[in-house]
């Protein structure tokens, strides 16, 4: 997916410039913790916002692979399970 692609090569761009210290956060955080923030991020700067999806109700909670939220999320943990190897 376009947008999936785009955060990854975003991510990648974002580690290479942190610090080692950065790095070490990134690598020990829960993905979960970094949605309001490096997640943010990535569904505003990607313009994942743009994107129309078919939402996937259930109990009136949007669970698409699509949705901007969730391809955040698996391009972060994807990414940081790339740097741990």
């Amino acid at each position: 997916m376009y947008y999936y692609q785009k955060a990854m090569d975003l991510l990648q761009e974002i580690y290479d410039n942190f610090s080692e210290e950065d790095k070490v956060w990134f690598q020990s955080e829960k993905p979960i913790a970094m949605h309001s923030t490096l997640g943010m991020h990535l569904r505003n700067h990607c313009n994942m916002w743009d994107y129309v999806w078919v939402p996937e109700l259930i109990d009136g909670v949007d669970h698409s692979p699509n949705h901007p939220d969730a391809i955040s999320q698996k391009a972060i943990k994807d990414f940081q399970a790339k740097v741990l190897g």
